[in-house]
């Protein structure tokens, strides 16, 4: 009888060795199939061009094909669901970004997925800086004096956004908030249109990314107020001060980007993963070409982007709360 019970326990022990050393290696052999990224927005803005970039030099390093998905719709929310219910082998991430992370969450309370509880941190890949600017023939010269208008002319200045939602929407309205001021709102499908009714004078102000905001300042058409960093952006933007600098402390508006997995992705493959994108962000080509974009290398460890969406939830969650915004 002991013997039998022996033989049926060391049987038992034998397949889950073995069931476990399978398990390790096609975890270490990792990854033995294409990988598919999914980007939840067009061909050519910053999300989709940051997760092409790393994912080439992710190819070169880990010998398989990682493929670009653009999942569009619903500003990022059908890609993020999309992996947040996708098998977590490994072969399914997601480039997501500080609007479908951090801030549609606490826009729309049946978005189909939670990126703290349903999707676990690969890293933190890249942000862009915005600038505040105004029309070339503005008289607006620094911050100081928009606010000092603002606070006397309570409504009578308009920023444009993308859009009720976007970043840029809810970046202004943190940015009225802190300076204690009213500028009326006027939301735009797109960033075209924004810069278009900006360099005309049909808007007084609005958040840009560096990059959009380049070409129209070679052609003298906006002028810069300051930058939404912590620190001047001497090497890009010599001379033009921060915003924080002058009379809106703690504002800093540099939207993000960061890979993530399906819940459940072993931690070894998440950790080959980071280890990957870390070495991506430090290689000089990939770095000349984010940075040729505007784009400025993130990187860390998975619980840092753990920590970075937590806090950066809290902040924009706060915002949408105080400032009233809600979807139409």
């Amino acid at each position: 009888m002991f013997m039998r019970l022996f033989t049926r326990a060391a049987f038992a022990a034998a397949v889950a060795l073995g069931l476990a050393g399978l398990a390790q290696a096609a975890t270490g052999d990792y990854p033995v199939q294409p990988v598919t990224v999914l980007v939840g927005y067009p061909a050519g803005g910053p999300t989709d061009i940051a997760a092409r970039t790393i994912a080439r030099y992710m190819e070169q390093k880990l010998g398989r094909t990682f493929v670009i998905e653009n999942v569009t719709g619903a500003s990022g929310a059908i890609a993020a669901r999309k992996a947040a219910h996708a098998k977590p082998d490994g072969y399914t991430i997601l480039m997501g970004n500080s609007g479908n992370l951090s801030v549609l969450p606490y826009l729309f309370d049946n978005l189909g997925y939670d990126p703290m509880t349903q999707l676990d941190p690969i890293g933190l890949a890249t942000n862009f800086k915005c600038v505040l600017a105004v029309p070339a023939n503005s008289p607006f010269k620094n911050v100081q004096e928009l606010l000092a208008y603002a606070k006397a002319h309570p409504g009578k200045l308009t920023y444009a956004s993308d859009g009720v939602g976007s970043l840029n929407h809810i970046s202004s309205e943190w940015f009225k908030l802190i300076a204690g001021v009213d500028i009326t709102h006027v939301p735009y499908r797109g960033n075209a249109p924004v810069i278009q009714d900006l360099t005309a004078g049909r808007v007084d102000m609005s958040f840009l990314s560096m990059v959009s905001a380049a070409p129209q300042l070679d052609a003298k058409r906006l002028r810069l107020l300051g930058v939404a960093t912590r620190q001047p952006l001497d090497d890009d933007l010599p001379g033009v001060p921060t915003v924080m600098s002058q009379g809106v402390p703690d504002f800093v508006s540099e939207p993000w980007t960061a890979f993530l997995t399906p819940k459940g992705v072993p931690v070894e493959i998440r950790e080959k993963l980071n280890k990957v994108l870390n070495e991506a962000l430090q290689d000089k080509e990939v770095l000349a070409s984010l940075r040729g974009l505007g784009l400025y290398p993130m990187g860390g460890a998975p619980q840092e982007l753990r920590s970075y969406i937590k806090s950066e939830s809290a902040l924009w969650s706060d915002v949408i709360k105080r400032a009233g915004i809600t979807q139409q």
